[in-house]
């Protein structure tokens, strides 16, 4: 396994930065008022692009050190829960916990992907939003523990 993984994951985890970063203003609104219908579908389309930013990690470590897996109607679910879990090849990527969390995150693009941008609810919202910056920062840091027991198996 090259190190090239690696940098794939870092360069997501900078790009993800960046978007929380492009939407601060916004997020820090929203936490104060309620977002209007275009500020919620700004910030569905964040969660979206911040959830994709994760599973892109996912997938990769998928292709790159487990061999690729199959995609099924599930593959969003599956490739998720495969993170939480070792396997020959690598230790577990993330926790329960944040398996868990992530989980939310799933959920809400794979609706928001389903409804009008006018359906969306903001008590729906609220606590994705919320907790994007705590969620990256614990993704990273579990990411990052990952990638050093890897190097140290290699």
């Amino acid at each position: 396994m090259s190190h090239d993984v690696f940098d794939k994951i870092s360069f997501e985890l900078i790009q993800m930065h960046r978007l929380l970063y492009e939407n601060n203003e916004l997020i820090i609104h929203a936490g104060s008022f309620p977002p209007t219908g275009t500020e919620r579908s700004a910030l569905a389309l964040m969660l979206q692009s911040f959830y994709t930013g994760i599973e892109n990690i996912f997938n990769r470590i998928s292709i790159e050190i487990d061999g690729g897996f199959k995609k099924t109607s599930k593959w969003h679910v599956d490739l998720l829960e495969s993170m939480s879990s070792d396997n020959r090849k690598r230790p577990r990527v993330i926790s329960d916990s944040l398996k868990q969390r992530l989980h939310l995150y799933l959920g809400f693009r794979h609706l928001s992907r389903s409804i009008y941008a006018y359906d969306l609810h903001w008590d729906k919202m609220r606590d994705l939003v919320a907790d994007c910056d705590d969620i990256l920062k614990f993704t990273q840091t579990e990411l990052e523990s990952f990638m050093e027991i890897m190097r140290k198996q290699q």
